[in-house]
């Protein structure tokens, strides 16, 4: 996505399963197959439901309904909201609330089993219910998949992450056991940040 914004610069490596994923070799294709996204605003495509959440395997040429049905039902449930909207499946997915929306767009996710799922602040957006269930939801697919998620929110951090990694401008600062950061960090900046003194 970086190589649509003309003023993005990239410094340092991201390495995937010891594979560089800026070469412009890098089968891009693949990449999204294997980690999944989920963005700071909730993103429904404007689809049903079922639409949704079967998109990217529709891509990938699967398009037998039994199939499609299994995967539907397995990550609604897993987003722990298909007893919200198993019988509306039909529906537009642009009707839902702020949290059951987000819950959707993980549901897409995982629907194509990525290793690695990709969350950029996923509930700045919602209340403080609908952040409980997806801090909830981390908890219950954080022994399925590696989960990297962004958050300015350090009692977050604190509740869902099991390694932190504190970046300030660009830069990484500290990373390790989250117990640790929180409660002994190494570097004076990590216990300033986490004590409020700036931020």
């Amino acid at each position: 996505m970086n190589d649509l914004v003309e003023s993005a610069r990239i410094d340092g490596s991201i390495l995937f399963n010891g594979a560089e994923v800026n070469e412009s070799s890098t089968d891009v294709i693949s990449l999204r197959r294997r980690i999944g996204m989920v963005f700071q605003q909730s993103n429904p495509f404007p689809k049903s439901i079922y639409e949704n959440i079967v998109y990217g395997l529709r891509i990938a040429g699967v398009n037998d309904k039994a199939t499609l049905d299994e995967v539907v039902e397995r990550s609604l449930k897993s987003a722990a909201i298909w007893n919200e909207v198993k019988d509306r499946l039909n529906d537009s997915a642009l009707g839902l609330s702020g949290g059951q929306a987000q819950r959707i767009c993980i549901a897409r996710a995982i629907a194509v089993n990525p290793e690695i799922i990709l969350m950029d602040e996923p509930c700045s957006a919602l209340d403080p219910i609908s952040t409980l269930k997806i801090e909830e939801l981390i908890e219950e697919l954080k022994s399925k998949y590696t989960i990297v998620i962004v958050t300015h929110n350090m009692q977050q951090a604190a509740r869902v992450s099991d390694v932190t990694a504190f970046f300030y401008l660009g830069e990484l600062i500290e990373a390790g056991g989250t117990r640790k950061i929180f409660t002994n960090p190494e570097k004076k900046q990590t216990e300033d940040y986490i004590t409020g003194r700036f931020g």
